[in-house]
């Protein structure tokens, strides 16, 4: 796969470009690394300015790994990953690939009201309001999610 980005303008100028072995569902970067995902339960980290594959960590929680990791959102430290097929966002330690926290957003977009390829898979954060933006294939709304940490 290749990928390639523009400048942070409304300029369409190529900057750069760089091939890796495998697919790319999501990115996000954390100021530091660019984080991609593959479809698998499994985050790739790479270098900006090399493009060299510095780590791998695999999403699990507990011992149960979590396949079908599509889009990709940082904030706060955290890794934001909605699983492909399913309603759930998960929340990621990026040190390490454990599942810290997850969102459920069943019956937000009931699958009754959806077309056979609706799902949701789109999805931004907004950390300085701590919202999470959330749509999906076919979806006709966006939605706005405001989470917060849970008290014990």
């Amino acid at each position: 796969m290749k990928l390639s980005w523009t400048k942070h303008t409304l300029a369409k100028d190529k900057i750069n470009e760089f091939e890796f072995d495998g697919e790319g569902w999501g990115i996000t970067f954390d100021g530091t690394e660019l984080m991609v995902s593959d479809g698998t339960s499994q985050i790739q980290f790479f270098d900006p300015a090399t493009f060299q594959l510095n780590r791998v960590i695999s999403v699990h929680h507990g011992h149960r790994r979590i396949p079908g990791l599509n889009e990709l959102e940082y904030a706060d430290g955290k890794l934001y990953a909605n699983q492909l097929g399913s309603d759930y966002i998960y929340k990621i330690d990026p040190r390490d690939g454990s599942v810290v926290g997850l969102i459920d957003l069943t019956g937000m977009w009931p699958t009754a009201e959806r077309p056979k390829e609706g799902l949701l898979n789109g999805i931004a954060v907004d950390a300085k309001q701590r919202k999470i933006i959330v749509t999906g294939k076919y979806c006709p709304k966006i939605f706005e999610v405001q989470f917060e940490e849970a008290t014990r």
